[in-house]
């Protein structure tokens, strides 16, 4: 099966299918490692208005496309922190979220050209993905309102 991915940045109207591509992905691979709580936690945040607002706010998307279709993307807070990084089951491993991440550093380093740390909270499902793009662990797991994560860093040439 041949791929032609193609990335940019997210476009207005297209808040509604990254939020329902985000809570498939949660639910298949994140969810079952979750409270309700967290669950609820998490559903509260990936709203297509909350989405919205948030760019307006200065956070950034980036989507992956195959032919029309989205198969994944990026959310970035503050220049440095990933909030969202989710790709559809049939597309892992092909190395979009490597692409959606190397686009947002590039963003971010057009931000601000001395950003040299990229954090992430990773829910435990996604620290070996994290890890494979060179994400190392900086602290214990932890949990705040039901969301399991274990904060990483990647450090920046």
């Amino acid at each position: 099966m041949e791929h032609n991915i193609v990335y940019r940045e997210i476009h207005s109207g297209e808040e509604n299918i990254v939020c329902k591509i985000v809570i498939d992905c949660f639910n298949q691979f994140i969810a079952p490692e979750y409270s309700d709580e967290g669950i609820r936690e998490f559903t509260n945040y990936v709203k297509p208005d909350l989405l919205r607002k948030r760019s307006k706010n200065g956070n950034y998307s980036f989507v992956a496309l195959n032919k029309d279709e989205i198969v994944g993307v990026i959310e970035m807070r503050n220049i440095n922190h990933i909030s969202l990084l989710f790709v559809k089951k049939e597309y892992q491993k092909m190395g979009i979220a490597k692409k959606l991440l190397e686009l947002s550093i590039d963003k971010s380093k057009n931000i601000n050209h001395s950003i040299s740390v990229i954090e992430v909270n990773s829910s435990p499902y996604a620290v070996k993905i994290y890890e494979h793009m060179g994400f190392i662990p900086i602290d214990v797991e932890q949990v705040v309102n039901g969301i399991r994560f274990v904060p990483m860093n990647l450090t920046l040439n």
